[in-house]
């Protein structure tokens, strides 16, 4: 806490917040030096009696709230009296914390480490950490932004997607209130559980997920390996799971339900694999390059084929936009309204052939939904790769060099929830465009425009600035290792990417 004087007297004043309360409440209890400070601000105007009764009755952040305090004098006699007291409230307290079911010591022991994050943001017992924390003590966390890594002693590592509410109970057991984890666990971690609202995962050395939703029920979904999944009456006998297969424990009726398997919705790894995708890209040498992978700091998406990096717009989604891609991660973009989206300012504009490359896999056929574009305020600059409209189409647009708009139409509707190598090519004499290492169209159209002809500067992956500066048309689905070329690829060179990761 920053300022614990000034959330002191706001609460003695009668002016502290809810939230504000519970922040106090954490910094008092966590260490005695704190809770002498608090002490030694204020004294006890009521009874050890009224203490027992508010203790019994109260929650931890009631009875910050509804014990009066005043400020405390500073002579020594009040000083001495008030450091006697400091015992009292921390044990008071931590009493409190007890009779609320949170059994965890205050500060808790050291169970795990955090190793990896992007943009994570942990709270501990209502106090949030410092980013340069880096030890997982026993306790309630919540994870309010971001992904977190988590490695324990064993060799068990935890993928933890925002938002989540868990509880570090061990070494061996993590209680999951909310949100969603991936497990990695080694020969030497098994036995490791996972505690849900309805459901306990014991581990026998796999690859797995869990997720409990708003409703509490939780469901579990195995890579490799295998759990047993044990419900929460335990009256029942537990569900077997072995690779592939998955579970779905509604909390209310307490029931297990065989699901398929969703090798596309949970992060299992911050880290981009060093593919032969990634090598036979650079190998064409790009100017823009995003793998669309993870960031490790901030939201800058590393451009593999030049200087000039992205920038990741979140935009208002609730979980952090990521999800498995083709290679690696991928971009998750969420529609209309809540989508993320990836800007390059002033990147490198062809000046005159052009080639771009993308793997995309669409959630839906969103209107005018954007793959790629360099287009500004209804100014169409190189080109525009996304939908025709709501015709589910894949189409490409571009300009050349004597100001004439060329376009070309996928005669086929793209599939849905399906990965697609998108490509087109401009090489000066034509335009032509590909879907999994195919040519489905193409027209005459002559070299790019020089890019000192038009205003529109950026980059656009995922969405598009065209109405004076307000983001539309975006992609609803994911969209994954993009790459632009400032020069033609053959056909050979489009099905040596296509090939490299569809069979």
């Amino acid at each position: 806490m920053e300022n614990p004087d000034k959330n002191i007297d706001a609460w003695l004043d009668g002016v502290l917040e809810k939230e504000g309360c519970h922040e106090l409440n954490g910094w008092i209890v966590a260490s005695p030096e704190n809770a002498e400070y608090f002490a030694e601000r204020s004294h006890i105007h009521s009874s050890l009696f009224d203490w027992a009764k508010a203790i019994g009755s109260c929650g931890v952040d009631d009875v910050v709230e509804s014990v009066e305090y005043s400020v405390a004098s500073n002579s020594p006699k009040i000083r001495g009296k008030a450091k006697a007291i400091a015992a009292a409230v921390v044990a008071a307290l931590l009493a409190v914390f007890l009779l609320n079911s949170d059994p965890a010591p205050v500060p808790g022991n050291p169970v795990a480490e955090l190793i990896e994050s992007s943009g994570a943001k942990l709270v501990y017992h209502g106090q949030a950490m410092a980013a340069e924390e880096k030890v997982i003590l026993s306790g309630n966390y919540q994870l309010v932004e971001g992904i977190a890594s988590i490695e324990f002693e064993t060799g068990v590592t935890l993928l933890i997607e925002a938002p989540a509410e868990f509880r570090m109970a061990s070494s061996e057991l993590v209680e999951l209130s909310s949100g969603r984890v991936s497990a990695h666990v080694p020969p030497e971690g098994i036995g490791f559980t996972i505690k849900t609202p309805s459901a306990e995962v014991v581990d026998y050395g796999t690859d797995f997920a869990v997720e409990v939703g708003k409703d509490r029920s939780s469901e579990v979904h195995v890579f490799e390996g295998e759990v047993e999944v044990q419900l929460r009456e335990g009256e029942t006998d537990p569900v077997r799971l072995l690779t592939n297969d998955a579970t779905r424990i509604e909390y209310e009726t307490d029931v297990p339900l065989g699901i398929p398997v969703d090798n596309d919705r949970f992060l299992r790894s911050l880290d981009e694999p060093a593919m032969e995708y990634s090598r036979i890209i650079r190998e064409m040498n790009p100017v823009v390059y995003f793998r669309m992978g993870i960031p490790k700091e901030g939201k800058v998406m590393k451009n593999l084929g030049g200087p000039i990096d992205g920038q990741l717009m979140d935009g208002a989604c609730k979980r952090p936009p990521f999800a498995p891609g083709r290679v690696g991660s991928s971009v998750k973009f969420e529609g209309p309204g809540v989508s993320p989206h990836v800007v390059a300012y002033n990147y490198p504009k062809a000046e005159g052939p052009i080639s771009v490359s993308a793997w995309v896999r669409a959630g839906s056929w969103s209107r005018r939904g954007c793959i790629a574009a360099n287009e500004n305020k209804n100014v169409l600059g190189q080109f525009r790769l996304g939908f025709d409209r709501d015709s589910g189409r894949i189409k490409v647009r571009v300009r050349d060099d004597e100001n004439r708009e060329v376009q070309l139409i996928d005669p086929e509707v793209l599939p849905l929830k399906e990965w697609q190598h998108i490509v087109f090519v401009a090489d000066g004499e034509t335009l032509r465009l590909f879907r999994n290492g195919q040519e489905v169209a193409s027209a005459e159209c002559g070299l790019i425009s020089n890019p000192r002809n038009t205003s529109a500067d950026q980059l656009f992956v995922g969405a598009q600035d065209n109405r004076d500066g307000k983001m539309t048309h975006f992609w609803h689905g994911r969209i994954d290792e993009i790459a632009l070329f400032n020069h033609p690829l053959t056909d050979a060179d489009i099905m040596k990417q296509y090939q490299s990761v569809s069979q």
